[in-house]
């Protein structure tokens, strides 16, 4: 689950389990994510910055892509 500038695993009942990544330099630093189909890559829109980051699914970052074309798609 996203809040704007963290991505957090929840329980069931909703309570923050984890936060596997967070970004307070600005409002929608974490706007939307995706999981690939087996799980291991999360791919987060950070609408502020116009970039695509790509994290494991433990949190630890694996790549960024930047295009100002992201900002326009992504909303």
């Amino acid at each position: 689950m996203t809040t704007g500038n963290a991505l957090c695993v929840h329980t069931m009942d909703g309570d923050v389990k984890q936060k596997l990544y967070g970004d307070t330099s600005d409002k929608l630093t974490v706007y939307k994510c995706a999981v690939r189909d087996d799980g291991a890559i999360i791919y987060v829109t950070d609408w502020s910055s116009n970039r695509i980051i790509s994290l494991v699914n433990q949190g630890n970052q694996l790549a960024t892509l930047t295009d100002d074309v992201i900002k326009r798609e992504c909303i």
